[in-house]
């Protein structure tokens, strides 16, 4: 317990790759200790380029027009950081849009395969729902 600095019990402590971090709110809900936690997931999803889609055959991508990928996607492309089969991207640039031929901005996540526009996710914005949707596309053997 001193090793850690626990000082009460119970304590909720966050492991991340620069340290430890404890929660330290009066009011313990599970949202404030989920964002707790999310503010140290990376965001490891590439920006998506013509180029990164013809070095990169097989892709999840996800269209949107915010700034910084949304956690939940931080966290998909922290599962398949390392994946040399399944590349995991982000578009927020319309100009890029245009060049693979899609018209609306709205978040969606879009399915390539072999380079070429796939599929769309039609479910739940839902981490084990994406995963699952993402290893459905990319496990059949025309990969």
């Amino acid at each position: 317990a001193a090793r850690f600095r626990i000082y009460s019990i119970p304590t909720f402590l966050i492991f991340h790759a620069d340290g430890i971090s404890s929660y330290d709110s009066f009011w313990r809900t599970e949202s404030g200790m989920i964002k707790s936690v999310l503010k140290f997931v990376p965001d490891l999803s590439a920006n998506v380029s013509l180029e990164w889609l013809e070095n990169n055959k097989n892709a999840a991508v996800l269209i949107t027009n915010k700034k910084e990928a949304p956690k939940l996607w931080c966290a998909v492309s922290v599962k398949y950081n390392g994946n040399d089969n399944i590349k995991i991207g982000v578009i927020n640039d319309k100009t890029v849009l245009k060049e693979l031929g899609i018209n609306e901005t709205k978040e969606k996540i879009v399915f390539f395969k072999n380079s070429k526009l796939f599929g769309e996710y039609k479910g739940k914005m839902n981490y084990n729902d994406i995963i699952n949707q993402i290893e459905t596309v990319f496990s059949s053997k025309e990969l």
